[in-house]
């Protein structure tokens, strides 16, 4: 199932209407019902677990990174999407069409956004790395002798480990590294920082 068959969520106390930074419970797509269909693995991004305020933390939903071969598959808010893509496949990806955008580039790397409606044509570039399943009898072994199951964990996530990493944060979080932002402020929403490319930026959302 494609996540543009969802709803974008809700406030659980009513106070917004609408998409906002101050409320995680809403304004993006959930990808986690769609990587679980799919047996593909995904984390909730760092910054998750050091928000300290429950509503703008909300379900998760803004933190979500699929975990690809060729980089990472993370919601922009809205019905979009975007894809950090690996410098190999950045010419696949912007040869899908006008509706895949460039949204910021990080060296040989580019981030491209894209409507939900495109996002299995380019999972099929970036190939989501999948869930590593056992057999029956193999997970029963495993669950009794570590008493946690054979796939660990409640909620299907993934640990962090020496994987990609998206290039900004969810609510105006800190960069990972240098990067540039296209176009001017508010077209990206990125507000840059310093002076030359390579500066760090902000999401403002």
């Amino acid at each position: 199932m494609i996540p543009g068959d969802m709803d974008l969520g809700s406030c659980p106390t009513g106070q917004h209407a609408t998409g906002s930074h101050q409320c995680g419970f809403m304004g993006c797509v959930d990808l986690r019902d769609w990587a679980k269909d799919n047996r593909y693995r995904y984390r909730l991004e760092e910054s998750y677990g050091a928000e300290s305020d429950g509503h703008v933390k909300g379900d998760g939903r803004w933190f979500v990174e699929v975990l690809c071969r060729y980089g990472l598959i993370y919601p922009a808010g809205g019905s979009d999407l975007l894809a950090y893509c690996n410098r190999g496949v950045v010419s696949k990806i912007s040869e899908l069409g006008p509706d895949i955008r460039l949204h910021q580039y990080d060296g040989g790397a580019k981030v491209f956004r894209f409507p939900v409606s495109r996002l299995e044509e380019v999972a099929a570039i970036l190939k989501p790395r999948k869930r590593r399943t056992l057999d029956p009898d193999r997970a029963r072994a495993i669950g009794e002798r570590t008493r946690y199951g054979a796939q660990g964990g409640q909620t299907g996530a993934e640990p962090h480990r020496n994987e990609p990493e998206r290039v900004g944060l969810r609510g105006g979080g800190r960069q990972r590294g240098s990067m540039g932002a296209v176009g001017a402020g508010g077209e990206t929403g990125v507000r840059k920082t310093g002076g030359h490319n390579g500066q760090e930026a902000r999401y403002l959302r």
